[in-house]
C-alpha cells in the first residue's frame, strides 16, 4: 500500500516516470475497486471537500501517528507533508487515506502496538451481530438470530419467515378476519431485516424498533418507528406507505429513504435516496427530492431541507461501515455505544473532529486505534465501559 500511494502521491504532481505510470496501470488493471479509488482520488470535487475538512486537521501528527503505527517506530525527523507537496497533493493523499485507512490499518503488525496501548485495551468489545425479538399481536415474544430458519409461526392469514437474519412476512389467499400487529425489535448490538407482507423492505439498525400489521388491508399502509431503519418501499398508488415517529409522519408511495429518529441526537433526519417523500410536522410539511434531508429539530422550528447531505455518511451503517466525515469524538461515540452495547465516559473534553472509514464488523478497539492516531484522544476499555481520555 506505501509503495502503491507513493506512485499516486506521484502521479497527482505529475511526476510518474514511464516505468511508474507502467506499474500504476498494472495497479488500476488488478481490480475494480483499484480503479474507484483512483477516479475519487482525481475528482476534483472530492479533493476540493478534502482540503476544507484539512484546515482542522493536525497534519503533521497524523501523518507521523501513521507512520509510527505502520512501521512500529517514529519518524527520524518531523515531516512536513503539507510544505513538501503542496494542498492539492494532501488533500490527495487523505481522500486515500480515508478511503483505504482500514486496509492500511488492518495489516499493520501487531507487534508493533505500543505497550500502553496494549494494556488499555486488554478487555476488548466484539462487534454487534444480526439478532431481534419479534413481539406477536397476543404479547408472545420470539427471540431471532441469522441461525434460525424456516416457518416460525402464523398471524392471521400470514406466515412467518426467518431467513438468515431476514424475517418475511408471506400473506395467504383471503382476507384477514381480524387486524393484527407485530412488532420487531433490535436491542444494542444488533441489526436485522424485515419484508413486510406487501413486499416493502426495511433494514433496521441497532437500539431501533417498527410496529406493523401483519397484512395491510386499509387506505395507508402505516408503520411506526423508533431509532434508525431503511426503507425500500413497494410501489402501490392506491395505497400509500406512512412512517410516523411520534408528531413526525412521512407519507411515500414507492421510494428508498433513511429515517434517523434516535432521541440522543440532535434532531431527526430523513433522508431521501429516490422517489419522493412528504415529510408532516404538526402543520409544517416539506416535499423531498432525491438527494434531499428534511431536518427536524426538537423544538418547534420549521422542517429544514438540507440540499446535499453526504449520502455515504447516511448509509454507511447499512452498508457495513463506520463513516465519519468531520464528526465530533461525541457523535463518533453515540454510535460506538449502540453497535457495540457499551457504555460511554468521558475524562476529557475533545474538540478536535475526525475522518474516518471502519467496517462494522472489528472489535471495537480497531476503531479507537485509528481515532488515537491523531494524538487528539486516548481511550480505555474496561468490561463494558470505554473511557475517553486526552
Amino acid at each position: 500500500m506505501e509503495d502503491i500511494k507513493s506512485l499516486l502521491l506521484k502521479h497527482l504532481r505529475a511526476q510518474t516516470t514511464a516505468e511508474e505510470q507502467t506499474a500504476i496501470d498494472a495497479w488500476l488493471a488488478a481490480s475494480e475497486a483499484n480503479r474507484e479509488l483512483f477516479a475519487e482520488l482525481n475528482d476534483p470535487d472530492r479533493v476540493a471537500r478534502s482540503l476544507e475538512k484539512m484546515d482542522r486537521l493536525h497534519e503533521d501528527q497524523v501523518w507521523e501517528r501513521l507512520q509510527a503505527y505502520t512501521t512500529g517506530k517514529p519518524p527520524a525527523h518531523r515531516v512536513h507533508f503539507l510544505r513538501r507537496y503542496g494542498w492539492a497533493a494532501a488533500a490527495a493523499f487523505f481522500v486515500l487515506l480515508g478511503t483505504g485507512a482500514w486496509w492500511v490499518f488492518h495489516n499493520a503488525a501487531k507487534e508493533h502496538i505500543a505497550q500502553t496501548q496494549q494494556q488499555r485495551f486488554r478487555n476488548d468489545v466484539a462487534p454487534g451481530k444480526n439478532a431481534a425479538v419479534l413481539t406477536l399481536a397476543g404479547g408472545q415474544k420470539i427471540v431471532l438470530d441469522s441461525t434460525a430458519k424456516g416457518a416460525i409461526t402464523r398471524q392471521g392469514n400470514t406466515t412467518i419467515h426467518n431467513t438468515s437474519g431476514q424475517l418475511v412476512y408471506n400473506a395467504l389467499h383471503g382476507k384477514p378476519a381480524e387486524l393484527l400487529y407485530n412488532t420487531l425489535t433490535t436491542g444494542r448490538g444488533n441489526l436485522y431485516q424485515l419484508i413486510l407482507p406487501d413486499g416493502s423492505k426495511v433494514w433496521l439498525n441497532a437500539a431501533s424498533s417498527i410496529t406493523y400489521p401483519t397484512s395491510f388491508t386499509g387506505a395507508e399502509r402505516k408503520v411506526a418507528m423508533t431509532g434508525e431503519a431503511y426503507f425500500e418501499i413497494a410501489k402501490d398508488e392506491r395505497r400509500p406507505f406512512i412512517v410516523e415517529k411520534k408528531e413526525m409522519r412521512i407519507q411515500v408511495l414507492g421510494t428508498h429513504f433513511n429515517v434517523n429518529t434516535y432521541d440522543d441526537e440532535d434532531a431527526w433526519r430523513t433522508t431521501l435516496l429516490e422517489g419522493s417523500v412528504k415529510v408532516i410536522k404538526g402543520n409544517n410539511s416539506s416535499v423531498l427530492r432525491p438527494g434531499q434531508q428534511a431536518i427536524l429539530s426538537r423544538d418547534n422550528a420549521p422542517i429544514k431541507v438540507l440540499d446535499h447531505p453526504d449520502i455515504d455518511d447516511v448509509m454507511a451503517w447499512k452498508n457495513g461501515v463506520f463513516r465519519f466525515n468531520d464528526a465530533t469524538i461525541e457523535s463518533i461515540m453515540r454510535e460506538m455505544a449502540r453497535w457495540y452495547d457499551v457504555e460511554v465516559v468521558y475524562d476529557a473534553r475533545i474538540s478536535q473532529h475526525f475522518i474516518a472509514d471502519v467496517p462494522r464488523d472489528v472489535p471495537a478497539s480497531e476503531l479507537l486505534k485509528l481515532l488515537e492516531l491523531t494524538d487528539q484522544v486516548h481511550f480505555k476499555i474496561e468490561g463494558k465501559k470505554i473511557t475517553v481520555i486526552r
